[in-house]
């Protein structure tokens, strides 16, 4: 159950990255989206959307899709700070075993040259990744500091692991699945930011849920295989963009989950709730020497 509840923590953390981009997928995400919106004004039989938005001032949701890809060109760096909490419920011979997860997680990015600190806290014990890690994602290794004491990871490990990070940063890997549920999602002015949401449930609801925690490439068999065991119930996620600039300033996702294991009946609420700041403030991310020497 804990090993479980950690690998959909650790996704969904991953998965909250992609709200900020990188610069060869946005452009691409662009032009598709430009090419799709292009389409559907020819195909349309009035222009009653686009005078919809000059009336409002809001964007549909695809128009707003497209500025958040679009912008996400020019966003070199970022902060995020995000919270996931869980709690897990297992039925075990009709009773009730019930535990809380927390993780929490400040994070500073920088795409080129690539690099990310990040110390991750959680209240597991320290056996199972509990405590407070330390950790430096850059293209010269991979250093984390567990009970105190750097480790850097073998090469040969780091360079996956530092590829998919690479990919996670993009924004239309987020936005984008808000296109296939457009009918379902809405934007609504909030004063200085654009919040785009989406309330989901029934039908439908477990792919698009796999498609957020697996859009990262790094996805194993093992953690597919659990997702495909998941009767996901409901998902519910809303974003805010900044009006000004469009960039992602608050990303929030929850779910309601069941599986059976082993017989075992098991519910999750999961709730992520994350933060970005610091648009392109952070010059850059170098590992101090004293990490890498006490690593050697």
């Amino acid at each position: 159950m804990k090993k479980l509840a950690v690998i959909l923590a650790g996704l969904m953390l991953t998965a909250g990255l992609t709200a900020c981009g990188s610069k060869e997928e946005t452009e691409s995400a662009a032009a598709a989206a430009e090419s799709s919106s292009n389409a559907a004004v020819e195909t349309a039989s009035t222009n009653s959307a686009a005078a919809a938005e000059t009336d409002t001032g809001v964007p549909t949701v695809k128009e707003l899709i497209q500025k958040v890809t679009e912008a996400g060109t020019g966003l070199k760096s970022f902060a995020m700070d995000s919270t996931i909490d869980e709690n897990v419920t297992m039925t075990i011979d009709g009773e009730q075993q019930t535990q809380n997860i927390s993780m929490k997680t400040k994070q500073e990015m920088v795409k080129e040259p690539f690099a990310i600190y990040q110390e991750v806290t959680s209240n597991l014990p320290d056996d199972q990744g509990g405590g407070t890690i330390k950790q430096y994602i850059t293209q010269d290794g991979i250093y984390s500091q567990v009970n105190g004491s750097w480790m850097k990871l073998p090469d040969e490990s780091a360079a996956p692991i530092l590829e998919q990070m690479k990919n996670a940063g993009s924004p239309e890997q987020q936005f984008k699945q808000f296109e296939s549920i457009a009918d379902k999602a809405e934007v609504t002015d909030q004063g200085d930011v654009y919040l785009l949401k989406a309330n989901l449930s029934g039908n439908g609801v477990k792919e698009l849920a796999k498609s957020f925690l697996l859009q990262n490439e790094g996805a194993n068999e093992q953690t597919e295989q659990l997702l495909e065991q998941m009767d996901i119930k409901s998902l519910d996620m809303s974003y805010t963009v900044d009006k000004k600039t469009y960039y992602p300033v608050d990303i929030n996702v929850n779910m309601e989950m069941g599986m059976t294991v082993e017989e075992q009946e098991v519910s999750m609420i999961m709730k992520m709730a994350g933060k970005v700041s610091k648009a392109n403030e952070i010059g850059s991310i170098e590992i101090p020497a004293e990490v890498t020497g006490a690593a050697e």
